[in-house]
Order: structure tokens, then C-alpha cells, then sequence
């Protein structure tokens, strides 16, 4: 079996997108025609290190393993489909950061799961996403630029994404994103919606 190899991620948001992605799609091969997507991102509002995500009834959860170079190295951690056995939650959810919920049943749908066990937990918050990317490829790294709705928010995302830091730190600089701010997915939607533990949902 193929090894797992970790990816380099750098994004970043708003003004910081516009010079970059002009560039990109001036300079750089577009891969196919862009993808629209409907995610739900359980974002764990006490830890910085997890990114858990929902597309096509699919739960994807991801853990920050190293920082270098202002890029952040993600791990495949997890990958589930609905039905989620209670045993499987129960596993995820000190990764969550969530220690005090206990499944009732032995097994949820996407929506008993949003509904009993994400809005249960104060730690937790689901956010409902909508995406248009469009994607590039940019000296060997993987680039996208992206529309992103949530909760009635529109907001604009570049990624640059590389198991090659030194590619991706290049690719980097090719498109003037040097010194930029690198959030990702979950940490954004945090600062965009304002969110925090003593949040009312």
C-alpha cells in the first residue's frame, strides 16, 4: 500500500487573493472547469490543530502536524461515511477537543449528527459552506482559487498546496504572497464569523 504523504497548505483570504489569483490565471494551466461543492465544516472552536470537514456524505478530518516556512503540514487522520457508529464519534471527539458528550444511539445520519452531537457540544460549531473552485497547476504544486459562502458571508480564498515545501514555498513567491497571512479553512471561519466558545448557536 502506497505510503500517505502529507501536504504543505498555504491560503490565504480577501485583498490577498486579487493580485495573486489575476496572476495565476494569467500565468498558470487551469485543471478542468470549476468545481461547485456544498460542505459543512465541524470547526472545534478551543483547538487549532484539526480540520474536520462534511462533502458528499463524507467526513474528512485532517491534524496540523508541523508548521515551516509560514506553510502548515496537514495529515490524513480520518475518513468516515454516513452512518457514523457511536464507537467511530466517541473516537473523534477528544480529537475535537470535546471530552463531555456521550452518543445515545449506536449509530447517526449527517443530520442527527449536526443536530445531537455538533450543536450539543459548546466546543463545537457547524458551519454551512458553498464553494466554487477553480483549480491550476503552478510550478508542480496544486493551486485553486475559491467563491466560499458561509452563513451568508462571501468571502475569496487562493490555496497553494505541495508535499514539496520547497516547491510550494516557490510557487509561493512566483505569485507575490510572500509575508501574507496563512489561515486555513477552520481558523478563518472563526475570525470571519466571529466565533467563540461563549457563542449562542
Amino acid at each position: 500500500m502506497e505510503e500517505i504523504q502529507p501536504r504543505f497548505e498555504f491560503r490565504v483570504w480577501g485583498e490577498h487573493v486579487d493580485a495573486a489569483g489575476a496572476l495565476l490565471r494569467r500565468s498558470a494551466d487551469a485543471l478542468g472547469a470549476p468545481l461547485h461543492s456544498a460542505e459543512t465544516y465541524v470547526v472545534a472552536l478551543n483547538r487549532s490543530d484539526v480540520n474536520a470537514k462534511i462533502r458528499g456524505g463524507l467526513v474528512d478530518i485532517k491534524v496540523l502536524h508541523t508548521i515551516a516556512e509560514g506553510c502548515e503540514q496537514w495529515f490524513p487522520w480520518t475518513k468516515a461515511e454516513f452512518p457514523l457508529a457511536a464507537a467511530l464519534i466517541e473516537a473523534w471527539l477528544p480529537r475535537l477537543g470535546v471530552s463531555s458528550v456521550i452518543p445515545e444511539r449506536s449509530a447517526y445520519d449527517f443530520a442527527q449528527f449536526i443536530d445531537e452531537v455538533v450543536r450539543a457540544e459548546p466546543a463545537l460549531h457547524a458551519v454551512g459552506v458553498g464553494k466554487v473552485r477553480q483549480r491550476f497547476e503552478v510550478g508542480g504544486c496544486l493551486a485553486e482559487t475559491a467563491q466560499v459562502t458561509a452563513e451568508g458571508l462571501e468571502l475569496r480564498a487562493l490555496a497553494i498546496e505541495s508535499t514539496d515545501l520547497d516547491a510550494l514555498v516557490e510557487a509561493r513567491r512566483r505569485l507575490g504572497l510572500d509575508g501574507m497571512p496563512n489561515l486555513n479553512y477552520p481558523a478563518a471561519l472563526k475570525e470571519a464569523l466571529g466565533l467563540a466558545l461563549d457563542d449562542v448557536r
